[in-house]
């Protein structure tokens, strides 16, 4: 839920806040006096599902021109391009997996491979330590941006034809438009 403080009230180790919420106090009525878990972060635009699609669509074109599959394409462009996992502590979210673990046919969870490995000294086996992606699915307008213009950089250098710039800025403008 989108909100503004608008005053805080110190009360010795606590405080009070006034917050000015976008939804009807009819909706928040049923919360007065009930205890709640409160997660406050800056406000961030969340990206256009246009874009988000044509990131889609130009994954499908790549998967098809080099033979590669989508996932393959998407999990590569989402490792150069995309964003990193993060806890709620801000510490980045990894995984160990096991060496024929491969990383570009996972459908659900994005990785991002690193040089690192933990060692099992008593089965002298190494686990590949991977970073845990974001799906694009959770990007603001900035990450997915980042991650269209890296795709689109792809595109062109293997003679795909992109969106020119002024239709760019339609799709990454259509959502902010509804929203702002």
């Amino acid at each position: 839920m989108k909100a503004r403080i608008r005053d805080v009230l110190p009360m010795g180790n606590k405080c009070v806040l006034s917050l000015e919420v976008e939804s009807k106090a009819s909706a928040i009525d049923d919360y007065i006096g009930k205890e709640l878990n409160v997660d406050i972060k800056e406000y961030r635009e969340r990206r256009s599902l246009d874009a988000n699609s044509y990131f889609h669509v130009l994954v499908g074109k790549i998967a098809e021109k080099t033979g590669s599959s989508f996932t393959e394409i998407k999990n590569h462009l989402i490792k150069e391009y995309g964003q990193m996992n993060r806890l709620p502590d801000g510490a980045l979210d990894w995984a160990i997996k096991p060496e024929t673990f491969d990383w570009t046919k996972c459908v659900e969870t994005h990785y991002q491979p690193t040089d690192r490995y933990v060692e099992d000294k008593e089965k002298s086996t190494k686990y590949p330590i991977y970073i845990v992606m974001r799906g694009s699915h959770t990007y603001d307008t900035k990450e997915m941006s980042l991650l269209i213009d890296g795709t689109i950089s792809e595109a062109k250098g293997i003679g795909i034809e992109t969106a020119t710039p002024d239709e760019l800025a339609r799709m990454m403008a259509s959502w902010e438009k509804k929203h702002g």
